[in-house]
């Protein structure tokens, strides 16, 4: 699994800090290993994407 990790509140892209996704703007968190929501103002999940190994390479699965 793959994460946009733009806040789904703000739209301003999370940086990893202390083992979660922060939102610079307003101070969302989500969890690194699910997207959800740990803390508000985001109240949806950072969107997801399948991922696929293929030949030693990781690739998202976009539709």
């Amino acid at each position: 699994m793959a994460f946009d990790v733009r806040c789904t509140h703000a739209g301003v892209p999370s940086a990893l800090s202390g083992g979660s996704l922060k939102c610079p703007a307003h101070g969302s968190i989500f969890d690194p290993e699910s997207g959800q929501v740990i803390r508000g103002p985001a109240v949806e999940p950072l969107k997801s994407y399948r991922t696929i190994e293929t030949d030693g390479e990781i690739r998202i699965l976009i539709s």
